[in-house]
């Protein structure tokens, strides 16, 4: 995950890395979405991810993890 990745290409990026790692995509995303908003579901992950920027968002799991 690079700050210089576009909204979709992150959204991509999450839906791979949970397969490679034998979770559901929808399993990932709401995992994602409680650690980033708190809650179960949200706008589209990649682009919130882009738009609230990937070193913060990378900073808010790290925390949360």
């Amino acid at each position: 995950l690079r700050p210089d990745m576009g909204g979709e290409k992150i959204q991509d990026l999450i839906s791979h890395v949970a397969r490679e790692e034998g979770v559901k995509p929808a399993e990932m995303f709401k995992a994602l979405y409680i650690l980033i908003i708190g809650r179960n579901r949200g706008p589209r992950l990649g682009p919130l991810i882009a738009g609230i920027g990937v070193n913060r968002v990378k900073s808010l799991i790290s925390r949360k993890i």
